[in-house]
């Protein structure tokens, strides 16, 4: 797990008691941005550990192998499963500046020390909209943080700003191999930390936005490999405004999934999004939608951290699980 040393802790307030998560259900901080103390041994200062673990589904890990996307008999991985890691969540506030003070959700994979996915929430949202996106990639075996942006609210837009404190929190942690992605404006932020930050390897948009040209005017300057997965154009995802900055990307992979709207990317989603963004659905059920999201988005973060290589068979033609979907009209290269 990430350690933060007692000068990037702003806050040490333990949080007690023992919570199973359950992706059906809420983030357990559901927004509370409780705090607590988190390093490698899973122990706070005082000690104790913190002991949320989500438990895998019944999965031979025999038969799957980490670092070629294929099982053992050569069959290629289903990443919308559950992967075969138990997980860690836990809590704790950082100061990144004199204007930022972050709570962070920290999702760790027994045994794995690897690259870390940052993954950050849209615009007026929060932590718990990304709380089952991000067990289940842990899930996979790659470390998850989910931060609470500090300029995502309507006294306190500011995009740019937030991906360099995605940048900041990064270099807290101190991995020297990142993963930034993000829904919507979150990832739009992403989009700049994956400009700024050297370090970074990919950069993952979910039905992300653009704002005032900011995507497009780091695009082409981007190093890292981008994936893009994209929703049908609405009001709430800007008309689908993000794919013009994709498309300056070199070697951007995109793809749009079917039917899905902006709250799709959400998981979980809520009233509040599915109220202002409604969706039609007349083939796929939203279930299905965020089974095919979960898939892709898990093969490309798990292929940039060196765990697998699902990026073929889920992302490019020829692929299998990309060839299924395209057939069933589940999703459209772009």
């Amino acid at each position: 797990m990430l350690t933060l040393t007692s000068s990037m802790l702003l806050s040490a307030c333990l949080v007690t008691g023992e919570t199973t998560y359950d992706p059906a259900e809420s983030d357990p901080t559901d927004g509370d941005q409780a705090t607590s103390d988190i390093n490698e041994d899973s122990e706070t200062d005082d000690g104790l550990e913190t002991e949320d673990k989500t438990e895998p589904e019944d999965i031979d890990e025999t038969e799957e192998t980490a670092d070629t996307g294929h099982d053992e008999s050569g069959e290629p991985v289903d990443y919308s499963q559950t992967g075969p890691h138990s997980v860690t969540v836990s809590t704790d506030t950082v100061s990144l500046s004199g204007a930022c003070t972050m709570a962070v959700t920290e999702y760790a994979p027994d045994g794995s020390d690897g690259p870390v996915l940052i993954l950050a929430h849209g615009f007026s949202r929060g932590q718990a909209q990304m709380a089952d996106w991000a067990n289940h990639v842990a899930t996979w075996g790659v470390r998850v943080i989910t931060p609470a942006l500090c300029h995502a609210n309507i006294l306190d837009a500011d995009h740019e700003l937030n991906g360099e404190e995605m940048v900041a929190l990064n270099n807290l942690i101190g991995s020297d191999e990142v993963i930034y992605g993000g829904q919507s404006a979150g990832g739009l932020a992403a989009f700049v930390a994956g400009y700024i930050d050297p370090n970074a390897v990919a950069v993952i948009g979910l039905d992300m936005t653009d704002s005032d040209g900011l995507a497009m005017s780091v695009a082409s300057k981007i190093d890292a490999q981008v994936y893009g997965l994209l929703g049908e154009p609405s009001s709430c995802n800007s008309e689908s405004n993000g794919l013009s900055a994709y498309q300056q990307v070199a070697d951007a992979v995109t793809v749009r999934v079917t039917e899905a709207d902006h709250c799709d990317f959400e998981s979980p989603t809520d009233f509040v999004c599915t109220l202002l963004c409604p969706g039609t659905n007349n083939q796929y059920s939203d279930e299905s939608i965020r089974q095919v999201i979960l898939g892709m988005m898990t093969a490309a973060v798990v292929d940039a951290a060196n765990l697998g290589s699902g990026v073929d068979d889920w992302w490019l033609p020829q692929g299998v699980f990309y060839d299924e979907h395209v057939s069933a009209g589940n999703v459209q290269g772009l």
